[in-house]
Parts: C-alpha cells; structure tokens; sequence
C-alpha cells in the first residue's frame, strides 16, 4: 500500500514538471507560488484572507488566483480550508478532544461552522470519525 501511494505520488511529480514545462509562465513565479503554499501550511490554525496572500507572495489578487488555481489545481482559499480540515480530521480522529476546542484550534468561530465546512470538503461530519 506505501509503495502504491509513492507511484501515485511520482506520477503526480512527473504530471506537474510537464505541466509546468509546457507553461513557462508558472516557472517564472513559482518560489512565490512556493513560498504561498509555506505560508499557508504554517497558518491552518487560523482564517486568511486573499489581501493576507497578495501582501505574501507580492502578485496581484487575481493573478495570484489564476497561477495558483493552474498550478494546484484549486485556489489559495480552497487549498488552505482543505489543509484546515485534514489536521482538524487528524486531532479528531486521533484525540479526545471536544469537537467545540478542536474547531477553535483551526479558527472556526463556533461548531456549527465547523462542521459546515468539514462536511462540504470531506462529505460526511466530524462526528463520524469518532464514531469509528
């Protein structure tokens, strides 16, 4: 199963170095593409704002929406709520904390946001991973 998912993660590598081949504009800007990705890794316990992410990366909103979008696959904002809700899966599931301080810790105002959020990117509730 660990070496499928290094093939899979190869294949993933080789896919991008093409895709950024053929796209030479993406090579141009990808340490701070790069250097966005960091930052947003570095800050999945609280809420950033796309003026947050222009003032990091020095590339204008829209701009920085598109390379972002074509080079991962989605936008900076969807990136960072995903890597919110995979560490917020990982304490639930792995901890016996309360849902309630598990939400605060990734910067959900209240439960219920959380829970939103989580099932729109995951498809089923945080509650289902303590079930099991």
């Amino acid at each position: 199963m660990n070496v499928k998912g290094m093939f899979i993660q190869l294949f993933i590598h080789l896919l991008r170095e093409n895709y950024w081949i053929q796209n030479p504009r993406l090579l141009t800007n990808m340490d701070e593409l790069v250097k966005l990705r960091n930052y947003l890794k570095h800050h999945v316990d609280q809420k950033v704002s796309l003026d947050e992410l222009v003032r990091v990366s020095g590339i204008s909103k829209f701009y920085l929406i598109h390379l972002f979008k074509k080079t991962f696959g989605m936008s900076p904002i969807q990136y960072h709520q995903l890597l919110r809700i995979e560490k917020a899966k990982e304490m639930v599931q792995f901890t016996l904390e309360p849902l309630n301080v598990i939400a605060e810790k990734f910067g959900y105002p209240d439960i219920h946001t959380f829970s939103k959020a989580f099932k729109k990117m995951d498809g089923v509730s945080p509650s289902f991973y303590r079930k099991t």
